[in-house]
């Protein structure tokens, strides 16, 4: 599959990454979009099911079978980078938040909107890194 994106024609796999880019979205913002959490950003099911979704959708899409998240909280923004084994961007998820004002429970938050965004690199990349002592030319 990898070798299959690799040869994509650019215009084509723009196409094929803003289906996957709706797809995720459209679950994540079925899911989320509208519902509060009373615990701090990123709680555990925010995470797990946004850690499925990507993965789903990028397994149903491609070869890509290794995934490493990360995850950071910045105000209003809660950002996810999801990368391959080889540190390739799969994609970034960004959730846009409310905080809700609750003075018995300040980190009380709302979920806005979500953004997904996949990256050409992981798909393209090869399989597995050249080895140390392989020189490229």
């Amino acid at each position: 599959m990898t070798e299959n994106f690799a040869s994509m024609d650019p215009a084509v796999m723009e196409e094929f990454l803003a289906a996957m880019n709706e797809k995720a979205e459209a679950i994540l913002k079925n899911c989320f979009r509208g519902k509060t959490f009373p615990g701090k950003p990123w709680s555990q099911e925010l995470f797990d099911l946004t850690m499925q979704v990507i993965v789903d959708v990028t397994i149903e899409n491609s070869d890509v079978t290794n995934f490493d998240f990360s995850t950071s909280i910045e105000k209003h923004l809660l950002f996810m980078n999801v990368q391959d084994e080889h540190g390739n961007t799969i994609c970034d998820v960004l959730y846009s938040i409310t905080y809700n004002g609750d003075p018995e429970n300040p980190e009380s938050h709302t979920i806005d909107s979500v953004q997904v965004a996949f990256k050409t690199g992981a798909f393209v990349a090869p399989k597995e890194p050249d080895s140390e002592d392989h020189l490229p030319f």
